[in-house]
């Protein structure tokens, strides 16, 4: 990466070093090229001699690491938009909402089951919901703000969101997908970022466990996604 030649410092032409894995540092002299822009933190390749040992003469900076679009051939895009077995010339409608779903006096999750009732109506091809679901700052699960009162079980919360609310409205959306993502602020969720999934044995499983086909994707945060041609990617956390 790049970093300047002291820690508080400017960057310029004449203070750039280049810092390895193992932390060790080397002076880049950069006379050798015609333009540049660079900034401390920057992730490079550097190509260039270095014949003291304490200086590298560059010759060239790869700085664009990026993955190549992600492209679809037309005939494919053709099927996806036009076929019977997929479109059939209809637009592609993605739902996507973003939790908390309930208000902060109570966990009826009302707005949830407002926002699939309307889902219902419209009947869009794939719902994107992103969490908190059971959000761990909400008021009536975080045991510091509780008061006297004892908080509910966190895992029914999370639970009942699942299965009484999002996966019942799911029986009556018959070719919608479903994709839920986890939040770092979501109870019976793995608490690092990047985050994994949110485990189905936890969520779902059990003898009353509902029907696999009824059963949302779960999915990790971040996470990148397609849907026919289009690639999605969410994450759920402040940058």
């Amino acid at each position: 990466r790049i970093c300047a030649d002291s820690d508080t410092g400017s960057l310029n032409a004449y203070s750039v070093l280049l810092e390895g894995a193992n932390g060790r540092r080397v002076k880049l002299d950069l006379s050798g090229i015609e333009t540049f822009s660079l900034f401390s933190g920057q992730i490079v390749v550097v190509e260039g001699h270095n014949t003291t040992g304490s200086c590298i003469l560059v010759h060239m900076i790869y700085s664009d690491a990026s993955l190549p679009l992600s492209r679809t051939p037309e005939e494919t895009v053709a099927k996806f938009n036009e076929s019977p077995d997929f479109l059939d010339g209809e637009p592609m409608n993605i739902l996507v909402a973003s939790g908390p779903f309930t208000t902060s006096v109570d966990l009826a999750f009302k707005p949830l089951c407002d926002l699939l009732e309307s889902a219902q109506q419209k009947h869009p091809d794939v719902i994107v919901l992103t969490g908190p679901f059971a959000d761990s700052s909400h008021q009536m699960l975080d045991a510091d703000n509780a008061g006297s009162s004892t908080p509910p079980d966190s895992l029914s919360v999370i639970r009942r969101v699942m299965r009484d609310i999002i996966v019942s409205a799911l029986k009556d959306l018959q070719g919608t997908q479903c994709i839920i993502v986890p939040s770092i602020a979501d109870l019976h969720s793995t608490y690092v970022f990047p985050q994994p999934p949110f485990e189905a044995e936890v969520i779902f499983g059990g003898s009353d466990a509902p029907a696999t086909h009824t059963l949302p994707i779960l999915v990790s945060n971040p996470c990148t996604f397609r849907v026919n041609e289009v690639v999605i990617s969410v994450a759920t956390t402040d940058i």
